[in-house]
């Protein structure tokens, strides 16, 4: 899981950093369901990876 992650990271690489604010943003407004549909959108992850990726930035 973690090699996909890091994978996704260094393909969206520049755009990795104003995504993680945001989705931080949604985080701490109590928005984690709409934070991992974000994240979906913007990558194509899946699911699970989304959630995993969340839950890292908790």
């Amino acid at each position: 899981m973690n090699l996909k992650l890091d994978k996704i990271a260094k393909q969206v690489e520049a755009e990795e950093l104003n995504i993680d604010s945001e989705l931080r943003t949604l985080i701490s407004e109590g928005k984690k369901v709409e934070a991992v549909k974000k994240l979906r959108e913007f990558t194509g992850m899946g699911l699970k990876e989304a959630k995993e990726y969340i839950d890292k930035l908790l």
